[in-house]
């Protein structure tokens, strides 16, 4: 089931990539030869107009072929109807076309934000201090290494419903109580009530231990009051708005970061989660609702999208940077060159892949 939900995300999420690109075209006036569903070799395609609709055996993503825009590096490939090729547009219809993807990802990210919050998305309440909520509760969010609870393997995040030091149980709404309880049991056993989805409870006794700098005993847990803001449909959206931008800013800063770490040596690509890892992520989200399941694909596609900005060979990025090189030098790049660089990105791009995919089995 895991595989199969990250198959139809990672599909959908491509296809909305490749129907930007498509729309884009289409609409001005470029003739689209296919627009596939899976990769080739094909299986089944429809004509419609200028354009075959095809279902492709490899059940992964999907593509679009643009007339005059790949026609030279591929054999067989019809011909574009005199002003109706890629080559024949201006260069700012070129643009548009090469970002279509890239705002389609953004605009997807955008309402599956929205829909998020709609029908209902933990969130800390420290971050929306004035927003009404529909429920709200402790949560534990994190543990701290060699600490009782790391050790205690518990589940991140947990709804935590009560504590106990002694013999009484105590209902708990504010992480303050959690802390006060904790405090006063002076060493003693803590006993932590979690709550799961469908209302059972899960008990874990742990022994508080002494930090080497004196503080009060802690058994190394990272609480957080979480809720579920009650927004409707216009509320959600400006929501999202105000988030997207957000998002857009912090993932750009953390590829920039992460690929400045790792060429001067300070950091690697370890931290960076492949097909298993991204699998595992969704199959969490899910567990959580709907809510967290849309913001997490929505999060994957806003990050498509960044990347897919990069100025690097065989992404959109690498494709908006030959076409800026052209307009500078007045004259187009040759094929054979834009062709070599592309597959040699492409080839980098499946190496990395593979890099991280490893890394991901290895940390199961």
């Amino acid at each position: 089931m895991t595989v199969l939900l990250l198959i139809i995300v990672l599909t959908f999420l491509v296809l909305v990539h490749e129907w930007g690109h498509f729309f884009v075209a289409k609409n001005s006036g470029i003739d689209v030869k296919e627009f596939g569903l899976g990769l080739p070799p094909r299986a089944w395609g429809k004509k419609i107009g200028d354009t075959v609709y095809s279902l492709n055996w490899i059940p992964f993503g999907g593509f679009v072929r643009i007339a005059g825009d790949d026609e030279d590096s591929t054999p067989g490939f019809p011909i574009a109807r005199p002003g109706h090729s890629f080559k024949e547009k201006s260069f700012f219809t070129k643009i548009s076309v090469m970002v279509g993807g890239v705002i389609a990802n953004a605009y997807l990210a955008f309402f599956l934000i929205a829909a998020a919050f709609w029908i209902g998305l933990p969130v800390s309440l420290e971050s929306f201090p004035k927003v009404p909520v529909r429920d709200s509760w402790v949560a534990i969010v994190g543990t701290i290494p060699d600490s009782p609870a790391r050790e205690a393997g518990l589940m991140l995040p947990s709804r935590l419903v009560a504590v106990s030091v002694g013999e009484k149980k105590i209902a708990v709404n504010r992480v303050a109580d959690v802390q006060i309880l904790i405090r006063s049991g002076a060493g003693n056993p803590v006993t932590l009530y979690i709550q799961n989805k469908d209302g059972l409870e899960t008990s874990y006794t742990l022994m508080p231990t002494l930090s080497k700098d004196g503080s009060p005993p802690s058994i190394g847990v990272e609480l957080d009051k979480v809720g579920i803001p009650n927004y409707g449909i216009f509320g959600a959206l400006k929501q999202s708005f105000t988030l997207s931008g957000t998002l857009i800013a912090n993932i750009t800063t953390e590829i920039v970061l992460l690929i400045s770490r790792v060429f001067s040596g300070a950091g690697s690509l370890e931290s960076v989660s492949g097909p298993v890892g991204i699998a595992g992520i969704l199959a969490d989200a899910r567990s959580e609702g709907w809510g967290p399941l849309f913001f997490m694909v929505a999060l994957i596609s806003m990050s498509l999208a960044v990347i897919n900005f990069a100025p690097f060979p065989a992404l959109d990025g690498g494709r908006l940077l030959f076409l800026l090189i052209e307009a500078i030098m007045r004259k187009p790049i040759k094929p054979a060159i834009s062709r070599f660089v592309n597959l040699a990105g492409f080839a980098l791009l499946l190496l990395l892949m593979f890099f991280v995919t490893y890394h991901d089995i290895v940390s199961l």
